[in-house]
């Protein structure tokens, strides 16, 4: 899973949605269709993650029975640490995958001769509301990301509503 870091799945579905914005209806059919088995997939690998997770801290519990709040404390954190990577990694492919969705929304809207504001806002706000807790989970494991200042996270909010 951290080979899975080192290529940002936004470059990867970058150049997948700029091909978008030049596309036909077929080709958006496409890209609908490849969005959605990127989607079906990602919900296996939560469900994986998940489960991996789980069984990882019922066994980190089950060895620490008897031992000080201290050591089950640190091994509770070390499970945490060990599938850091893994979550980063979804978390940063569904962000991609939104930003992808929203993108197509935005084209389909458009081939229609609908405003596209909405969609774009919703991509940008999507990307925006991911990028602290990406950034925090990333400094976890020792990549230091800037974080969004508090008054651009209001602003996002505000859009939202």
């Amino acid at each position: 899973m951290i080979q899975a870091l080192r290529t940002h799945p936004l470059l990867i579905v970058g150049p997948l949605m700029a091909s978008t914005l030049a596309c036909g209806s077929e080709s958006l059919k496409m890209h609908a269709r490849a969005a959605t088995v990127v989607g079906s997939s990602l919900s296996v690998v939560r469900a994986g993650i998940h489960e991996a997770r789980e069984n990882a801290l019922n066994e980190a519990e089950l060895e620490t029975v008897g031992s000080d709040p201290e050591t089950r404390l640190e091994a509770m954190e070390r499970v945490a640490r060990h599938f850091s990577p893994g979550v980063i990694a979804y978390n940063s492919v569904q962000a991609a995958l939104q930003l992808w969705v929203h993108t197509l929304l935005a084209i389909a809207a458009d081939e229609a001769g609908e405003g596209v504001e909405q969609e774009l806002l919703s991509a940008a706000s999507s990307l925006l509301r991911a990028w602290n807790p990406m950034a925090g989970a990333l400094m976890d494991v020792g990549v230091e990301v800037p974080r969004l200042p508090s008054v651009v996270l209001g602003l996002v909010e505000e859009i939202g509503e």
